[in-house]
């Protein structure tokens, strides 16, 4: 379903009541619905259910307390990244806290 004014990555797949796990849009923002949590309808109207566009996918953001579209690469997309540290706290700091992002594979230096 085509809808005008879709956040980008966002695509409508019916109105109703969504079912449990299932994303709908609200206020302008991306829901999940949770077992003990009932979907809203704004001024009487059905909520517009919702599912990542083609080439998307929806993940949470802990920072805003929101689902957000996020655009998938067709490949993986390695990253570089530089750090430079004055104490060993700093280094082990860094160490501990990049090993935990994402993706990480491997640290050197």
């Amino acid at each position: 379903m085509s809808l005008a004014g879709l956040p980008e990555g966002v695509e409508a797949v019916s109105y109703g009541d969504p079912a449990e796990n299932q994303f709908y849009l609200s206020n302008g923002f991306i829901h999940r619905q949770g077992p003990k949590v009932q979907a809203v309808s704004i001024s009487g109207n059905s909520t517009l259910i919702v599912q990542p566009a083609q080439g998307y996918t929806f993940m949470y953001d802990i920072s805003t307390n929101r689902y957000v579209a996020v655009k998938l690469y067709d490949q993986a997309k390695g990253l570089t990244a530089t750090f430079s540290v004055t104490t060993s706290n700093d280094e082990a700091t860094v160490r501990n806290n990049v090993a935990k992002l994402p993706g990480f594979q491997d640290i050197q230096g």
